[in-house]
């Protein structure tokens, strides 16, 4: 944090004027930009273009993009929450259970005749593997 906050002292005066106007208060995201302005000039110049609130996600984006940093792991929850969404592929798989349409997942699978399924009512339920209807295997955007 203190180098962080000593490297702002040096900040040229396109990130203070941002921080100035209230745009990003954020020091880590001021420290990031300060690094990054100093390798990419012309790519932190172009995010602070305009008078938009600067976010710490999108200057940790642009340093990422750009080298200066390494780019975050998704975290744990955010992995296993695409995880529970999605199939072994990363594909979403639509089925119907009787009459009703679901989400399954492939790796939600009590034992081996049984899935988790989940409906758009947000309800989950086991059902016998024999009872799914394959409807669309569908692609992420």
């Amino acid at each position: 944090m203190i180098t962080e906050v000593a490297e702002l002292a040096q900040a040229p005066a396109l990130i203070r004027k941002v921080h100035d106007e209230g745009r990003c208060r954020d020091v880590r995201a001021l420290y990031l930009l300060v690094r990054t302005h100093r390798e990419q000039a012309h790519a932190v110049e172009g995010l602070l273009a305009g008078d938009a609130t600067v976010t710490r996600q999108q200057v940790e984006t642009l340093a990422a993009e750009q080298g200066v940093v390494r780019a975050k792991r998704p975290s744990r929850q955010a992995r296993r929450d695409r995880a529970s969404s999605t199939s072994n592929f990363g594909n979403p798989l639509v089925v119907k259970v009787d009459e009703q349409y679901a989400i399954f997942d492939v790796r939600s699978r009590p034992s081996k005749t049984t899935a988790e399924v989940r409906f758009a009512d947000g309800s989950q339920q086991t059902v016998e593997l024999a009872r799914l209807r394959l409807i669309s295997w569908t692609e992420n955007s």
